[in-house]
């Protein structure tokens, strides 16, 4: 179960549909479109269960905050949860980025995702920025649909 749920809630997408405004993150590509290639990266290294390639998609700052358990603080300590996580195995996760919304040399993604195999879905908010001149994953938070 926990696996399972830290899987969906690291937020990878095998299929994407980013929504933004097409305004342009610090004079990059458009924002939807890396949001989208950063999205099916992640989900690409989920199914994979590539540890390593999923933490090289975060900002070496990055933070989690899964639920119900501690804060997760930096890539070295990403790396050894998805190290963890990916033990068993990758698994097909599929996320839709809902909304995008651009701030000054960031953005807030907002989304929903599925885990085929379980039929469990989980909601997110993902701030993303520029990292050597490539979007990264900065902070994440997320739950599941489930009751109680």
């Amino acid at each position: 179960m926990k696996r399972r749920t830290w899987i969906l809630a690291s937020l990878a997408a095998l299929t994407v549909v980013p929504v933004a405004s097409g305004r342009e993150l610090a004079g990059q590509s458009s924002l939807a479109a890396d949001v989208e290639g950063l999205l099916r990266g992640l989900g690409d290294a989920y199914a994979a269960g590539d540890a390593v390639a999923v933490t090289a998609l975060f900002t070496s700052d990055a933070r989690l905050f899964p639920p119900g358990q501690p804060l997760v603080s930096g890539r070295a300590a990403l790396g050894e949860r998805y190290e963890e996580m990916f033990a068993g195995g990758g698994a097909a996760v599929r996320f839709a980025a809902l909304e995008t919304r651009e701030g000054d040399g960031w953005a807030v993604v907002q989304g929903s995702g599925e885990l085929p195999a379980t039929g469990l879905t989980v909601k997110f908010l993902m701030i993303v920025e520029r990292e050597g001149g490539a979007l990264k994953i900065a902070r994440l938070i997320w739950n599941d649909d489930r009751e109680g």
